[in-house]
């Protein structure tokens, strides 16, 4: 299956506009009172995921903001669309708990990445 447009774009931009764009757009994001999920929102956010990992030094800051506004999203996803919600991340996610490259230290590991992981084993 060819990729969409969006996400071919995503691969030619330099990183810090996708982390920036998945923060802007998770944060307008009423997910409190949805009623359906934008899923071509968090299949971008999955894909943004998957292809900004491992996080080049200088985007470590803003990578945290990206992983925080996503739990933020899940801990606050209506019940209902929680397990579709965590369908269409589920990918991304795992590529940046699995922290295979170990780009994070321990403490950042902990407070930011684990934290993410453990909202989507509640939800």
């Amino acid at each position: 299956m060819p990729s969409p447009p969006l996400f071919r774009i995503i691969r030619t931009c330099v990183t810090p506009p996708p982390f920036k764009l998945v923060i802007f757009l998770c944060l307008i994001l009423d997910v409190v009172e949805i009623r359906e999920l934008p899923e071509t929102l968090m299949e971008f956010v999955n894909e943004t995921m998957k292809l900004s990992y491992p996080p080049e030094p200088g985007n470590q800051d803003i990578s945290r903001w990206m992983i925080r506004t996503l739990t933020s999203v899940i801990e606050h996803c209506p019940p209902c669309l929680g397990s579709r919600l965590l369908e269409l991340v589920q990918e991304g996610v795992c590529v940046w708990v699995s922290d295979d490259q170990r780009v994070w230290s321990a403490d950042d590991y902990e407070y930011e990445v684990l934290i993410a992981s453990q909202e989507v084993k509640i939800s």
